[in-house]
Parts: C-alpha cells; sequence; structure tokens
C-alpha cells in the first residue's frame, strides 16, 4: 500500500496512527460501566478497586489503543499511580493501579479470564507496567 501511494512505511504508519485515534476515539472506563451482564448487588465500584478498561469507540480491535501514549499517560495521572497493563484480547485491554495490585495477582486474573476466552481473540500471555514518571510501556518483571 505504501509503495501504490508513494509513501514510506513510517509516513504510512503515522497517518494509520492519527486516522485510527480520529475516527475510533479510545475510551478509557471502569469495568463496570462496559460489562453488558448482570453484576451481583455486593460488587463494589469498579472505579474503587481500580480495573479500568482501554479500548476504541466500537470496542473492535481496541487493543491498540494502548499505543496512545497520551491515553495511557492521562489514566496514570488521574490515579497518580503506574499502571499494570493487561492485555485481555485483541479488542480491549486493561489498566489496574500499581498500588492497588501485585503482578503475580494481576497475572493470576489474566490467565483465569484467558480460560474464558476464543483463543483467536487472545493478545498475549505478558502483563505490562506504564510507567508514568517514564511515559514508557514494558514488560512487568517480578
Amino acid at each position: 500500500m505504501a509503495e501504490m501511494y508513494g509513501l514510506t512505511e513510517e509516513e504510512l504508519y503515522n497517518m494509520a496512527y492519527s486516522n485510527t485515534q480520529r475516527k475510533m476515539p479510545p475510551p478509557v472506563k471502569t469495568i463496570r460501566s462496559v460489562c453488558t451482564y448482570p453484576q451481583p448487588e455486593e460488587d463494589e465500584d469498579m472505579e474503587e478497586i481500580g480495573l479500568w478498561t482501554i479500548s476504541n469507540s466500537n470496542f473492535l480491535f481496541g487493543a491498540a489503543s494502548i499505543l496512545y501514549d497520551s491515553l495511557l499517560f492521562e489514566l496514570a495521572e488521574k490515579l497518580d499511580d503506574d499502571l499494570f497493563i493487561i492485555p485481555s484480547s485483541i479488542h480491549e485491554c486493561r489498566a489496574v493501579p500499581v498500588s492497588m495490585a501485585k503482578l503475580q495477582d494481576v497475572k493470576n486474573m489474566h490467565m483465569e479470564a484467558g480460560e474464558m476466552l476464543n483463543r483467536e481473540e487472545w493478545l498475549s500471555d505478558q502483563i505490562y507496567i506504564y510507567s508514568r514518571k517514564m511515559r514508557k510501556l514494558t514488560i512487568a518483571k517480578e
């Protein structure tokens, strides 16, 4: 496609990057606000326990939204914390403030959720960490 339009790979990437954000803006919402199944009455407010969903406005192939540094930075600033980023599926990622969870617990939650997911929609076994100070996403390590 780049050759057909006389563009470099970098130019094509930059166009896709800006067009995707413009055409499918990435909302960041509490997990409760995007759940389509009934919630038990005793559930805590998901914002209080710090589980956030990152996707695009269509919730289709929205996991790529974690590539938008400003989105992760704004959420990390709002929560005043670094973030564990959980690639839930090709459609969404989840974010948890680092101060609210242990890495092993996040990994366990991710693997349990993955057991219910169609393997073709599974994105990664890795958990990532977003450092708001460095504005960088890296693989989380013990």
